[in-house]
């Protein structure tokens, strides 16, 4: 284990930004614990930093476009509400007074339900170490006052999807230390605009890691720097280190758990096969993407739509097996050693890439189901056999996650 405090400069005040503050996204916010947990675990003063991000995509602010911030009935539903049949329903009851009483009670009950887990996600929030100060765009800078270094990542800070400046750290003076830890861009390939604008940021980083093995070479050669790969946060914390925050077994009986970002029928269909095959109960956690989806309202035996933070890290611990399309899922799976497999949802290929790098850090590239045939149950049955997840280049890439913080961090 890294002597940290023989390296590192004490009483270092670290900010790191990444997706915490108001983030109803497991994955996001279980990542930014991690970080927190092992700087602080290593003799740091290091902590989340409020801010509430004004993202939006790149292109769209390099074209000037103004948002349009009417709101709408119409543009509420569509943005909201992503399956065609739920939709239905939704014009149905809210288009016919006669329906008055079935759409409240439909809208009572979804409502009910998210609003119990965001106001789990804001209590698991105030545990995790963070700024007292909530800043944005216009205020970010007055960071520099608290700070000696930043910390940008993980996740994907530098998705142009949702583009804010502030990620790349440029806000911070000179004579800070500025890093990236994990980020991710959620591509490889960059328009001229995109490589202008990483061409000109990057530079000013003191050090840069990613999350992606396909993201090095492009990162350093837009930076001029040399990137490396690193762990996401998640792994630098043990099973031990996640069992201390855990919730007791939820679920008594065998089960297989579902957890998806982008439900689709095939991905329901796929598990229910398998669980009748396989003897388990099917255990859903609906409203997983924030939207809410037809089949979320009734889809498996046990239902964890309230589930909390540390509900979620339990029902992965103890579930047979998981069936997912997130990346931070099957992470946890690793790090408990389940069965899982986890589905393609993105036909842009380039957004698979987290996944296809992480199943081929420990070995695993069987269980990443990518077209219709390994979505078959023959498919799945075929490799559902338990193994232990090789831990080789793991153990190699975490010893090089922990050199790169404790080189960075040095003055």
């Amino acid at each position: 284990m890294i002597d940290f405090h023989k390296v590192m400069k004490q009483n270092m005040k670290i900010g790191i930004l990444t997706f915490y503050y108001g983030s109803k996204n497991y994955g996001g916010m279980l990542q930014a614990y991690a970080l927190t947990h092992y700087l602080k675990s290593h003799g740091h003063d290091a902590e989340q930093i409020c801010y509430v991000n004004s993202s939006r995509p790149f292109l769209n602010r390099l074209q000037e476009k103004k948002e349009d911030a009417t709101w709408s009935h119409d543009s509420y539903v569509n943005k909201t509400i992503t399956n065609a049949l739920l939709k239905k329903l939704y014009y149905k009851f809210y288009g016919n007074k006669q329906n008055e009483i079935a759409s409240q009670i439909l809208a009572h009950y979804v409502e009910t339900e998210r609003n119990e887990r965001a106001k789990n996600f804001e209590k698991f929030e105030k545990e995790v170490p963070h700024s007292d100060i909530v800043y944005d765009a216009s205020s970010i800078s007055d960071s520099n006052n608290i700070y000696d270094s930043f910390i940008a990542g993980s996740d994907q800070v530098w998705n142009f999807l949702w583009f804010d400046e502030n990620y790349f750290l440029r806000f911070a003076n000179k004579n800070k230390i500025k890093l990236a830890y994990g980020a991710s861009t959620g591509k490889i390939r960059f328009c001229e605009e995109e490589k202008k604008y990483l061409t000109e940021s990057l530079p000013e980083l003191n050090a840069i890691s990613v999350r992606e093995q396909d993201m090095v070479s492009e990162i350093s050669a837009l930076s001029k720097k040399n990137a490396i790969q690193v762990v996401d946060p998640v792994f630098l914390l043990a099973a031990d280190e996640w069992d201390k925050i855990a919730s007791p077994r939820q679920i008594k009986e065998k089960y297989l758990l579902c957890y998806y970002l982008t439900p689709s029928d095939e991905f329901y269909i796929s598990a229910k096969k398998f669980a009748k095959k396989k003897h388990l109960k099917l255990v859903s956690i609906p409203y997983a993407n924030g939207g809410l989806n037809e089949i979320d309202g009734y889809y498996g035996d046990f239902r964890c739509s309230t589930a909390a933070l540390k509900d979620f890290i339990s029902l992965i611990k103890f579930a047979d097996y998981i069936f997912t399309d997130s990346f931070h899922a099957v992470a946890f799976s690793i790090i408990y050693n389940k069965n899982f497999f986890v589905f393609d949802r993105c036909k842009n290929r380039e957004m698979g890439t987290r996944i296809a790098s992480v199943t081929e850090l420990f070995d695993c590239k069987n269980q990443y189901c990518t077209d219709e045939k390994m979505m078959k149950l023959n498919y799945l049955l075929s490799n559902s056999k338990h193994k232990e997840y090789n831990k080789e280049k793991f153990d190699r890439l975490l010893s090089e996650s922990e050199e790169f913080l404790k080189a960075s961090l040095q003055k």
